[in-house]
């Protein structure tokens, strides 16, 4: 139960927009994902840790919501969304490694950091793209495609890891 809900609220950071109005919103997502980690606080601290950076998280997201032309604040609150959702993506990920080790789970332990290595690649290259595209706009335009890409299947890559966390850890 608690990894669906987790699962649910991570397919909730795909941006999928229809004239400005993000039809899978993120607070949502981050609303789902805190409802899940609280039935997981007494596994381990990391899911604790997670728990508290989603909080923030769904304050931060509000801003995706309403889409304010905030320019240069828009930039530092993009970085510290961008800082936070890696640290809860680890904590999230390394709970799970934490958890399935004790359970000699090795292979999902294994994975799970894995995934946590992938997402945090692909979510610095593309923090980098964004100041980048501040700096040499043409090379952003170059690389956004394969970002997106990269994203979608880091993305894809978490939403499995809760799938084998709810079959193997049976929650």
């Amino acid at each position: 139960m608690a990894f669906n809900r987790i699962f649910w609220g991570i397919l909730f950071w795909f941006d999928f927009r229809i004239n400005d109005f993000d039809i899978l919103p993120d607070i949502v997502g981050y609303i789902l994902i805190f409802s899940g980690l609280s039935l997981l606080l007494q596994q381990n601290s990391h899911f604790i840790s997670a728990q508290k950076l989603s909080i923030p998280l769904i304050v931060l997201s509000i801003f995706d919501v309403i889409t304010l032309n905030i320019g240069f604040l828009g930039y530092f609150i993009f970085v510290g969304f961008t800082i936070l959702n890696l640290l809860l993506v680890f904590h999230l990920c390394k709970g799970i490694e934490v958890w399935a080790r004790f359970n000699a789970q090795y292979q999902l332990a294994d994975l799970a950091m894995n995934r946590w290595k992938i997402y945090f690649i692909v979510s610095v290259v593309g923090a980098a793209l964004v100041t980048g595209a501040l700096i040499i706009l043409p090379l952003a335009f170059l690389l956004i495609i394969p970002l997106l890409i990269a994203n979608i299947i880091a993305i894809i890559l978490l939403l499995t890891l809760m799938k084998n966390a709810q079959k193997e850890l049976r929650y």
